[in-house]
């Protein structure tokens, strides 16, 4: 019995470590045709307060001085950033890309959050702080909003980018 709980548990820290090597946690580095690092790009993880709760965005951006835009995904519990490192955008060039995961999802998961905060009106009063936190962050002006209503009804994507627009 001791030996296969001993088995048991070097396996388990075999795979994890198999997975922190193969997962490292953070978004690839952005590189040039060479292999080499871009000068001036980034590609992070970040993590903010929101309207008092923990949200994650994911970052990217050839050159940091590129307009930001916002990429706000179709609805809870399905972001996108993992489709982008499959089936790439390429808007990384060109803006500096925020994939915003909302409130409850992804990276902004939290299972103490209260199901009674998950509404439209908290959707855009975060919507709208996320905008401001960007907005600020890289000294812009404007934060352009990108979505996609593929999961949710299109008043549900369409209302906090029409309410942060307004700003």
């Amino acid at each position: 019995m001791a030996f296969t709980l001993v088995v048991a548990a070097f396996i388990a820290l075999a795979l994890l470590a198999v997975l922190l090597v193969l997962s490292p946690g953070r978004p690839a580095p952005l590189l040039n045709d060479n292999g080499q690092l871009i000068a001036n790009s980034l590609s992070e993880k970040v993590f903010v307060e929101i309207n008092g709760s923990r949200q994650g965005l994911f970052i990217q951006s050839t050159d940091k001085s590129h307009p930001v835009l916002l990429f706000l995904h179709g609805g809870q519990g399905m972001p996108q950033f993992i489709f982008n490192m499959t089936h790439p955008s390429g808007l990384e060039r060109h803006f500096t890309l925020a994939w915003w995961e909302q409130r409850g999802a992804g990276l902004s998961f939290d299972a103490a959050i209260p199901a009674a905060s998950m509404t439209l009106d908290q959707l855009i009063a975060d919507t709208i702080a996320v905008t401001d936190y960007l907005r600020e962050r890289f000294a812009q002006d404007k934060c352009p909003i990108n979505s996609d209503q593929s999961f949710w009804p299109v008043s549900t994507c369409s209302m906090p980018i029409a309410h942060a627009a307004t700003r």
